[in-house]
């Protein structure tokens, strides 16, 4: 059986059940992300957006994204998710609930059923798996006889309370498992990198100036600060906001902003400081991704205060 399945995945057939994408088999394979929507509730959305923006290293990035959600939902989460993520190929596959009693699962099967699908037809070389559920040893297992060296298998679980990703944390093996920690702008930090279930210690603040709000500075004028800081460092053509988080830590390292997840400064970045710099001259280039382009013109007319 293990030959059989490896003659497939080497022949690179496309998967034409469970896990298949019939939207797009041209990204090629690489990790597909397998997301129990249901089993993260109301914090799905940001916890898909901080472990892609912040994907662990030592894995391979992801090249598809797989929802399972409520099945009167597929829609609406298939047009989130190609809208923000649109260098992923994204599948949304709606579960249905048989039993009020026993639907627990449905989510869990279809998720083993379709990894084990994508591995051995080539459309995925690694399962990175988004649940805090314990049910899917047995794929890691099966993933385990399939494959020759390293098992290509990471679980993605949360440090909530009264979840079984305790149980999962404190049994799996650690290369296998990369903890998400349920914090302010749902920070994440990996179980390859600290203990689980232990606290980081809070790194002391380092300012080289008084971040925003502490220095008597109205939210205005702190924004107005800011993107004459982005004019003045950015350099003429076209930028994302990232570029900017950077320019902002390095004046001000200890600010808020330069201090938040990526994801959550693009909000910030659109909300208050790009308004200011539409004012200026700065031109949106596009949408997905959003860029931005900054002239030498408007450069020389801020240097000269014009």
């Amino acid at each position: 059986m293990v030959n059989i399945f490896r003659k497939h995945k080497t022949t690179g057939l496309s998967a034409s059940y469970g896990g298949g994408h019939p939207r797009d088999n041209a990204k090629g394979p690489g990790t597909a992300l397998y997301v129990d929507t249901e089993n993260l509730q109301g914090s799905a959305q940001t916890l898909i957006e901080n472990i892609i923006e912040d994907w662990p290293t030592g894995t391979p990035p992801p090249t598809r994204l797989n929802l399972y959600v409520q099945a009167d939902r597929v829609t609406l989460w298939d047009i989130w998710a190609t809208g923000r993520f649109p260098q992923l190929a994204v599948m949304a596959r709606g579960i249905q609930h048989f039993s009020n009693r026993q639907s627990k699962n449905s989510a869990d099967i279809a998720i083993a059923i379709d990894a084990i699908a994508d591995y051995v037809n080539g459309v995925a070389q690694y399962v990175a798996v988004m649940s805090d559920d314990s049910d899917f040893i047995p794929l890691y297992g099966k993933l385990k006889e399939l494959s020759d060296e390293t098992v290509p298998f990471l679980w993605l679980v949360t440090n909530r309370d009264k979840t079984r990703s305790t149980t999962i944390r404190d049994y799996f093996p650690n290369d296998h498992i990369h903890v998400v920690q349920m914090r302010k702008y749902s920070q994440v930090t990996s179980s390859r990198d600290a203990r689980p279930n232990v606290a980081p210690r809070p790194r002391p603040a380092v300012r080289s100036a008084p971040p925003a709000g502490d220095d008597g500075k109205s939210s205005a004028d702190r924004m107005a600060e800011v993107a004459d800081l982005i004019i003045e460092q950015i350099p003429a053509g076209s930028f994302r906001s990232t570029e900017c988080q950077r320019v902002i830590k390095s004046r001000w390292p200890g600010d808020p902003m330069a201090r938040m997840s990526s994801v959550r400064f693009g909000t910030e970045f659109a909300n208050k400081i790009w308004p200011i710099l539409d004012e200026r001259g700065v031109e949106l280039l596009s949408t997905k991704p959003r860029k931005y382009g900054l002239t030498q013109e408007i450069k020389d007319a801020h240097r000269n205060g014009s």
